[in-house]
């Protein structure tokens, strides 16, 4: 595909765009300006639009292909809304809404299986860190024992990286 001239191809801009590969190479999905396009790569067209309010920030395929997912941020400031489809039909599947958390900080994990969120609290409180996994629903939570200001999961999806205020990164 030539992107800069649509010869072959889609143009989108330079208008912020977010977008990622599924794990097989067969679909790009690309999200700008209040959309995500799900293209296939081998019939080189748009097979699905979804619209959505806000522009996502985030997109993940999970690692075994079945779930694509997306995280739109607030236009308050506040917590995002984590979106999920199955690739298989593109069906939308249930929502995690986090609009009502404020200065929530959060991270999808590279294997698109989980989605992790903490508060951040300015009262020296020690809110748990959630984790959802996406595929079931079911949320869990882990109490850390420092103040967590970032964390990121691993690619094997056991190994969590916590970073704590003015202290190096370790596992």
């Amino acid at each position: 595909w030539d992107m800069a001239y649509t010869r072959g191809g889609f143009f989108y801009g330079t208008y912020g765009s977010t977008f990622v590969w599924s794990r097989d190479g067969q679909f790009l999905a690309v999200a700008c300006k209040n959309k995500i396009d799900i293209l296939d790569v081998k019939e080189r067209k748009s097979i699905k639009e979804f619209k959505v309010e806000g522009n996502p920030s985030t997109l993940c395929f999970s690692n075994d292909g079945e779930r694509f997912v997306a995280a739109i941020p607030s236009p308050k400031f506040e917590g995002p809304t984590i979106m999920q489809w199955k690739v298989k039909d593109w069906d939308a599947q249930p929502e995690l809404n986090l609009s009502k958390i404020k200065n929530v900080v959060t991270h999808l994990a590279p294997s698109g299986n989980y989605f992790l969120t903490r508060e951040q609290k300015f009262d020296g409180s020690n809110p748990p860190l959630k984790i959802w996994h996406l595929k079931t629903g079911q949320i869990s939570e882990i109490t850390l024992e420092k103040k967590v200001e970032n964390f990121v999961l691993h690619t094997d999806d056991k190994t969590l990286f916590a970073f704590a205020q003015g202290e190096t990164p370790q596992d």
